[in-house]
């Protein structure tokens, strides 16, 4: 079969599913994303690889229904499962709940001013439905755990300025894990952290989706990076899609979680 390179991997019913999309500057020019098709089935992680200012992230955004100031879709749809991200309506009800975001500096999204047990349980009210104290309480432990940091009340209590960078990375994903969503997107994951947290994020990835239920797709500039955790990669270069396939090195198998969180 001849034709341009996409991410579609074949088999399997697509969680999410990008079609012909094109993004362009609303005064007009060259398009910044053309005609990218990819999708990503349930319990499959998607890598996306370019140089800085190739579109990676124009395309991640899409997933959420978003477009950087000053751009505009000008072809092709976005669907994920089965809703389009851009409709208003169904982006209430996939945000947070079926797809959620995880950017380059989660530090920077958090409120200064309050705890991060606090910042958490009000996720886990807003897209989980929980509403009694004992079952939020459990879930933000539950969901402090699963990123290997602690649940105790003295680290719930810490404000943003008192956890460390590996740590407001992993506050972060915890955040993007409160409504248990279907697809991540992670945009940069790694980006700030050096050799020794970026390996711990990648085991922790590995973690979070070992289930085989939840699908990912991991934005890097980084392509041992993303071959070490992805199931497949696509490379965009000037907007366009122009390689895709399985990864360079294998993904290792999840590290077996260890006694305590971990608190880097």
């Amino acid at each position: 079969m001849t034709g341009r390179p996409t991410g579609r991997p074949t088999g399997t019913d697509p969680l999410a599913e990008i079609s012909g999309l094109s993004l362009g500057p609303v005064s007009g020019g060259p398009p910044v994303l053309h005609d990218a098709d990819l999708a990503v089935p349930r319990g499959r992680v998607l890598g996306v690889v370019g140089r800085s200012g190739s579109g990676k992230s124009s395309l991640a955004y899409s997933l959420l229904g978003h477009v950087r100031p000053g751009l505009e879709v000008r072809a092709g749809t976005v669907r994920v499962a089965g809703l389009d991200p851009f409709d208003r309506e169904h982006a209430r009800r996939l945000r947070g709940r079926v797809v959620s975001y995880l950017g380059q500096d989660p530090a920077s999204s958090l409120n200064p001013a309050l705890r991060i047990g606090t910042q958490i349980a009000e996720a886990v009210r807003l897209r989980s439905g929980a509403t009694r104290a004992h079952e939020v309480r459990a879930r933000v432990e539950e969901l402090l755990l699963s990123v290997r940091l602690p649940a105790d009340r003295e680290f719930r209590r810490r404000l943003p300025r008192q956890v460390s960078g590996g740590q407001a990375q992993r506050v972060g994903l915890a955040l993007a894990l409160a409504g248990a969503p279907g697809l991540l997107v992670l945009d940069e994951p790694t980006s700030g952290l050096d050799t020794v947290l970026a390996d711990g994020m990648r085991g922790l990835l590995a973690e979070v989706l070992s289930d085989g239920d939840r699908a990912a797709l991991l934005v890097s500039h980084d392509p041992s990076w993303i071959a070490s955790v992805a199931d497949e990669v696509i490379r965009l270069d000037a907007g366009r899609i122009t390689g895709a396939g399985a990864p360079k090195a294998p993904r290792p198998a999840p590290p077996s979680p260890a006694g305590a969180p971990t608190a880097v």
